[in-house]
């Protein structure tokens, strides 16, 4: 089980000077507009790669499988804060690297699966105690931030996705619908929308499985 202690304030995979650059504008009267899309763009690849990309502090508690390597599911790992097995705190342990997430301890991580009777004694698939709670901190420092760390390949998408869209609206592409008596027209929404193929291409090697 994992859950969020500190949620992000900032997830924008991209700036909005950035956006305004790219597509070539000048001033900043439609600043409102591009913050939206890039909102909206960085939204739909967190769903679609099933990850937030920000730093942000979690509380995961796992089981370990009697090895050396505790993973952890948030990557890259910032720090760690405290390891606690039953509630004792722990820490004759190190980062094996951030990319990993795999914490090391030479005296091994316990492995405490359940057990059943069927004819003899055998471990049950999927049992294990999730016995160790582990608080830390994960994600990348984010375009804009002073510690940017956030690969170059997803704020590319995000800037695809966001000038796509930003296009559409300009050359009216993005309608639903229309109607001619009291005219009313309907726009697709960003999640109605479909990626383009080389965004999904790139976000396909960061997609999370869950």
């Amino acid at each position: 089980m994992i859950e969020v202690l500190v949620e992000a304030v900032n997830k924008k995979l991209t700036t909005v000077e950035t956006l305004r650059s790219e597509l070539g504008i000048i001033g900043t009267a439609e600043d409102a507009l591009l913050s939206k899309l890039i909102d909206q763009a960085s939204a739909m690849i967190e769903t679609y790669c099933n990850r937030c990309f920000a730093k942000q502090k979690y509380r995961e508690t796992i089981p370990g499988y009697g090895n050396v390597y505790l993973a952890l599911s948030v990557r890259p790992v910032v720090s760690v804060e405290s390891v606690k097995e039953e509630g004792r705190v722990i820490t004759d342990y190190s980062l094996d690297s951030p990319s990993s997430g795999l914490l090391y301890r030479r005296t091994g991580w316990g492995w405490n699966p359940g057990i059943a009777w069927n004819i003899t004694w055998h471990i049950m698939a999927n049992s294990e105690l999730a016995n160790y709670e582990v608080e830390y901190t994960a994600g990348y420092g984010l375009p804009g931030e002073p510690d940017r760390t956030l690969p170059a390949d997803i704020e590319r998408a995000c800037l695809e996705i966001a000038k796509t869209w930003y296009l559409e609206n300009q050359q009216g592409t993005n309608i639903q619908s229309e109607s001619l008596g009291d005219y009313s027209v309907t726009y697709a929404k960003p999640a109605e929308r479909t990626l383009p193929q080389t965004v999904l291409l790139t976000l396909d090697r960061w997609r999370v499985f869950i």
